[in-house]
């Protein structure tokens, strides 16, 4: 899929496929797909909106309060294949930092394609998912030093000693 995408392209659009807004992201695209992904098609009502963008406007669940309607959205149905949490979008960012260090990319690379300002950020926040980086760091010092060490002389010991040594 995106193997055929130029440099340029976008990766998500919008319906038309144009650039999505942030200003719209979470409203217009987020919260109805994580709606979608928390219900199964056997347990939504087909007059149901509440995986729209305007949840409020479902007639089915929403209910009237002080003359204006608010959204009761159902709890996610729980059928296998369905989400039972409803993820945020910065866990998304987590995760990506997550696979990049757990696939072996440098934690300096993974700082900068987060934008952290100081490695203190990106090591005090994702540092305990490289429990083995000192043992990594340790075993390829010893691989190195093992081929560089210079052979330790021989020592040679006397099985007799000269004769004005002897007392």
């Amino acid at each position: 899929m995106l193997a055929s995408l130029k440099p340029d392209d976008l990766v998500f659009t919008n319906a038309g496929g144009e650039m999505i807004q942030h200003r719209t992201f979470w409203s217009d695209h987020w919260r109805p797909a994580i709606w979608r992904a928390q219900h199964c098609a056997e347990h939504i009502d087909a007059r149901c909106r509440c995986g729209s963008a305007h949840p409020e406007r479902c007639k089915v669940h929403s209910v009237v309060v002080a003359g204006k309607r608010q959204a009761r959205t159902p709890e996610p149905c729980g059928c296998p294949g369905t989400l039972s949490v409803a993820p945020r979008i910065h866990d998304m960012r987590h995760s990506h930092a997550s696979w990049l260090l757990a696939a072996g990319v440098p934690i300096h690379v993974v700082q900068i394609r987060l934008g952290h300002e100081s490695i203190t950020t990106t090591v005090d926040t994702y540092g305990h998912l490289l429990p083995d980086a000192q043992v990594a760091a340790a075993e390829a010092a010893a691989l190195a030093f093992a081929d560089l060490s210079p052979p330790m002389p021989r020592r040679t010991y006397r099985t007799s000693w000269p004769a004005s040594t002897r007392c």
